[in-house]
């Protein structure tokens, strides 16, 4: 048993000097592949200006109504006092890719009429009976198409829209309140005006996925 513990003893410090004195020809090389993702951001404005008769030459229809008043500087949200039944307002919102991926873009409006109680501004809701007041019209049907609930854009290159701020776009509405269907149960109320844009990736069919609508010819259609 000595000499055989003896001759492994031998047998594995001959392997350890020969592993030691052997080499090869080797060569490492590593690619890294970086993916950096895409950013998919807007920026709103928006600018607003009364609708007037020509320049003040009396009352005239709402339909032959124009704009006067360039609405000053593009700002961040609009407060209108003392509006009054027959009043017009223009509203422009100006919309920019300021993310780096192209986009699809589209907006909603939806309003909302409040009461003031103990100096406070609530929910109120109008009578049952009451006819909508407020009317808002798409004024750029040519670039916007107005499908369901969403206004979307459509100019340009198919309704891409390019991304790094170099595009910008605008959508305008008027907002109007009617004279003929404004009681006196709406003196003193203030009616809120939120404009909510949303933009989407153009790529690998998301709009299709997301907003279940596709572009087609040279409009917005749902999917089916």
């Amino acid at each position: 048993m000595k000499v055989l513990a003896s001759l492994l003893s031998i047998l594995v410090a001959l392997t350890a000097i020969g592993g030691a004195t052997l080499a090869w020809f080797t060569h490492e090389k590593s690619i890294v592949n970086e993916f950096t993702a895409g950013t998919v951001e807007i920026d709103v404005k928006e600018k607003i200006s009364k609708l007037v008769s020509p320049c003040g030459q009396g009352d005239i229809s709402e339909e032959s109504q124009v704009c006067c008043d360039p609405g000053g500087d593009w700002h961040d949200g609009a407060s209108i006092d003392n509006w009054n039944p027959g009043d017009c307002y223009n509203k422009q919102f100006r919309v920019t890719n300021v993310g780096t991926k192209r986009i699809y873009l589209r907006g909603a409006l939806a309003g909302a009429w409040q009461e003031k109680k103990n100096n406070n501004w609530v929910a109120w809701s109008p009578p049952a009976d009451c006819p909508n007041p407020v009317e808002i019209t798409l004024v750029d049907s040519q670039n916007w198409q107005k499908l369901e609930d969403h206004y979307y854009y459509k100019g340009f290159d198919k309704g891409v829209i390019e991304g790094g701020g170099a595009k910008q776009v605008i959508l305008e509405v008027n907002v109007c309140l009617k004279g003929s269907e404004v009681g006196n149960e709406f003196q003193g109320k203030r009616f809120i005006l939120t404009a909510k844009f949303e933009a989407i990736q153009v790529t690998n069919g998301a709009v299709a996925d997301q907003w279940k609508v596709i572009f087609q010819g040279n409009k917005w259609v749902l999917v089916s």
